[in-house]
């Protein structure tokens, strides 16, 4: 194959950090949710939840990019992803020094310092609230999740910990908040389905939160999409068709495929792009962007990641897969014991976008092929039988 990646080629496909700016594509009825959210004097907390990759972080930059210039807030960002394990006191003065460098003059004294860790949300907030002359103040979190996952933290977990404290801690924050009526607004943003989430660990939490899902995009954003990135090198409508065929319109995965498509034909010096290119680049791109899919499988308990594997099997020479083929094929492979309760997994991969319904109830396809396809080269049956082996200590 002709090498298709060339650091003298520019391309309009962005695949490896938040899309910003203008090259932010779509999601305006969560942005307008979201803005009136910010509007309202009595909600506090804002959920977006999603399949990871799929451009949560996106809308949190568009909005931290947006709300300061139009809105008449304060926003601060702040990325939770791998804090689980730092004491609970370190994480919100690590905060509150976020907050505190968003201003213009934000050198602590040493009671603004003191106050971070002892009164944070009591005393820090409120003279910070002050300062912005009553304007809101808005905290965007991302991977909110990854706090209060055991895929982060190791079985012992002191209670200080982050992974146990933390979301406490943030419901006595909101409780205050309200009872108070201090004008501080939390947008937070989960990689798992709301529904998903342990209830006694985020129960709380959730039950006072305005929530909405970030889908993949249709044929038509999808398109959209590619042709507002790229004006240089068109893609030909059976291209695009292809492409959507691979990705179903998950954003990140689009990007992907496009920038390699992109790329081969600028080095190529190939005028349109065409599926003959797509399928051309088409594994050397799963294999390259194998850590973000993989960054998503890890959200899946064992037995689903199991039912998963056998299900990308099933469709090698099969449109879609049904609970029958699954237990036929788990039986072959000495997996049963993952397909107790196949009815509850198969829920729960409906639910995070992994699967949808094909023509009837009772049969499957993936959402996205792109992930199908990376199981089946990257996933093996010996990680499997491990997953197996851990069985009698998860559960969906």
């Amino acid at each position: 194959m002709t090498n298709y990646i060339s650091e003298h080629s520019k391309s309009p496909f962005i695949v490896s950090e938040p899309v910003s700016g203008g090259n932010f594509f779509g999601r305006d009825d969560i942005f307008i949710q979201i803005k009136d959210f910010v509007a309202s004097d009595t909600k506090h907390v804002f959920l977006v939840h999603g399949q990871r990759r799929i451009g949560k972080t996106s809308l949190l930059w568009k909005i931290f990019e947006t709300a300061n210039k139009e809105w008449n807030v304060h926003t601060v960002f702040f990325n939770l992803q791998g804090h689980a394990k730092d004491p609970v006191n370190e994480l919100i003065s690590e905060i509150a020094n976020a907050i505190n460098n968003s201003f213009e003059n934000g050198n602590d004294t040493h009671e603004d310092s003191f106050a971070r860790i002892c009164r944070f949300y009591e005393n820090f907030i409120p003279e910070k609230i002050r300062l912005l002359k009553n304007k809101k103040l808005i905290l965007l979190f991302d991977e909110f999740d990854t706090i209060g996952t055991a895929e982060f933290i190791a079985d012992n977990a002191h209670k200080n910990m982050a992974f146990n404290a933390f979301i406490p801690y943030i419901e006595r924050m909101v409780e205050y908040l309200q009872q108070h009526c201090i004008q501080v607004k939390l947008i937070i943003a989960c990689g798992r389905n709301y529904k998903d989430l342990e209830e006694n660990r985020y129960g709380q939490l959730l039950k006072s939160a305005q929530q909405a899902e970030i889908y993949i995009f249709n044929r038509q954003q999808t398109e959209n999409l590619i042709s507002m990135a790229n004006v240089r090198i068109p893609f030909s409508t059976e291209a695009i068709d292809t492409i959507f065929d691979i990705t179903g319109g998950h954003p990140m995965f689009t990007q992907c495929v496009c920038d390699a498509a992109f790329r081969f034909a600028e080095n190529n010096k190939i005028p349109k792009i065409t599926p003959e290119i797509i399928k051309n680049i088409y594994e050397d791109v799963i294999k390259q962007n194998a850590s973000a899919v993989l960054w998503i499988w890890h959200t899946l308990m064992d037995k689903a990641k199991i039912v998963l594997f056998i299900a990308a099997h099933l469709t090698d020479n099969e449109i879609y897969f049904n609970k029958d083929g699954i237990l036929r094929k788990a039986r072959e492979w000495s997996l049963l014991p993952a397909t107790d309760d196949l009815d509850g997994t198969l829920d729960l991969l409906l639910r995070n976008k992994f699967i949808k319904h094909h023509e009837s109830d009772s049969n499957y396809i993936f959402c996205v092929v792109f992930i199908r396809n990376w199981i089946v080269l990257e996933v093996n049956k010996e990680s499997m039988d491990k997953l197996l082996s851990l069985l009698d200590n998860d559960s969906i």
